[in-house]
């Protein structure tokens, strides 16, 4: 998965809450609304204070919370899908209102492997036949 791709994915899913997110995915597209974030806050800020010449950074909040605003829905919605891939439930955004505790929790889920599908071998490159013992190697 290449970055190109896991933002073509986080704004092709912009409101949807099902399905999957690996975590290739859902870093990648974070690393990416960050790095946005953060080329914004500097842009406008240079644009503020020489163009400007304003230290109030008027300009710079305005920018980085049009930003925000724009990209909390499909971020909600990847983390949405993250969770459902580790194998929790996507109730438990609600658990990020809850000052500190929340967000980290919702850091260490996201960080979790992928929870198996349910019907599909955890390995479906080599699935075990009909009939066989786990212990044919």
């Amino acid at each position: 998965m290449t970055m190109l791709q896991a933002i073509r994915r986080y704004y092709a899913g912009y409101a949807q809450f099902s399905g999957r997110a690996s975590r290739a995915d859902f870093w990648l597209a974070a690393l990416y609304v960050w790095l946005l974030q953060a080329v914004v806050h500097f842009v406008s800020t240079v644009l503020d204070v020489f163009l400007l010449g304003s230290p109030d950074l008027s300009l710079r909040d305005a920018a980085v919370l049009l930003v925000g605003i724009t990209h909390a829905l499909p971020s909600l919605a990847l983390l949405a899908r993250r969770l459902h891939d580790a194998g929790f439930s996507r109730a438990w955004l609600f658990l990020g209102l809850v000052p500190f505790v929340g967000p980290l929790t919702l850091l260490v889920f996201a960080l979790q492997p992928s929870a198996p599908r349910l019907g599909h071998p955890a390995d479906a490159s080599d699935p075990v036949p009909a009939g066989a013992t786990a212990a044919r190697r």
